[in-house]
């Protein structure tokens, strides 16, 4: 097991297979993350166009992030 604590959500998308967030210090969502292939294909590079951007942020809105 590996604890991990930062502020990029990006990267912890990537990576994670259980994401906690905090707010104020309380626990706001405990949950799975199933979908690291859907926001970060495998064989992705850095990719900050406007569209990628875009697309990344509709999918973390989706999962309420």
């Amino acid at each position: 097991t590996v604890i991990v604590v930062s502020h990029d959500v990006w990267a912890a998308r990537q990576y994670a297979d259980r994401i906690i967030t905090l707010k104020d210090g309380c626990v706001e969502s405990d949950e799975i993350n199933d979908n690291k292939s859907e926001i970060y294909p495998s064989d992705a590079k850095a990719n900050n166009s406007p569209d990628e951007i875009r697309r990344l942020k509709a999918l973390l809105a989706k999962q309420n992030l």
